[in-house]
């Protein structure tokens, strides 16, 4: 599945997160809040993110050669799968198979990684990053969040989840928060990522103090590869 990613200043479609689904003989959907930790405990969860890296490698390498206009998409990496270096071999593995611009691909990674080797973990990214890729800090926010990741992590962007614009009590502070963040990112040379967007209040307001992309259910809900290819194909007609 695929949710779009807008510029929020010129409506357009910049991006888009690729996302994992599980549709039931039924036609029923089990969440990932579901399945995703059972997976992390299993281990099964790196066969799954290496399944979700190849349909996306496969995605955008089908989309060029038959002339489509693109977008890049990111796609994320589990905690699990940061832990050996096997995961260098398979992303060098696809890109060298598949032949992709790089920076038609992005990788996502939760701060939740770096809680374990921190040295490992950064030597493995920054190899990521060499063989062309960028690197975007998922989730940023939503738990416990800490300033030091933004230092140490060799990272392009950073996702902001909108849990400080949330509900009816200190939003106020909230959003002097979510602006502070900001502020630091551009700092930072990183760009920023608005997830989780439900109103156009919030838009707007992410906007103005100069968040560069939204997504979330304001601009598009998750959808499948069909569905996806048809928006962006009426996109770029518009």
């Amino acid at each position: 599945y695929f949710q779009p990613q807008y510029n929020h200043s010129s409506g357009t479609m910049v991006g888009a997160e690729v996302l994992c689904r599980w549709i039931q003989s039924d036609g029923s959907i089990i969440s990932p809040g579901v399945f995703i930790p059972i997976f992390e405990k299993n281990g099964f969860i790196k066969e799954l993110d290496q399944y979700i890296w190849r349909k996306s490698f496969e995605a955008i390498k089908h989309w060029i050669d038959i002339g489509e206009d693109l977008v890049p998409l990111s796609v994320n990496i589990s905690r699990i799968s940061l832990e050996t270096d096997e995961i260098i071999n398979v992303i060098a593995g696809l890109k060298d198979e598949y032949n992709i611009p790089t920076h038609l691909l992005h990788f996502e990674i939760t701060e939740s990684a770096y809680i374990n080797d921190q040295v490992q973990l950064i030597r493995r990214i920054n190899e990521i990053r060499n063989l062309g890729f960028a690197i975007a800090m998922d989730d940023f926010g939503s738990g416990y969040s800490s300033l030091n990741t933004l230092k140490n992590m060799p990272i392009d962007i950073l996702k902001l989840d909108m849990g400080f614009l949330r509900g009816t009590q200190n939003m106020d502070r909230g959003g002097n928060i979510i602006s502070s963040l900001i502020r630091m990112a551009q700092d930072l040379d990183l760009s920023t990522v608005a997830e989780g967007v439900e109103t156009i209040s919030q838009a707007d307001y992410l906007k103005s103090i100069g968040c560069d992309v939204i997504q979330g259910f304001l601009y598009a809900k998750p959808m499948p590869e069909n569905q996806f290819e048809n928006l962006v194909e009426s996109a770029h007609k518009d």
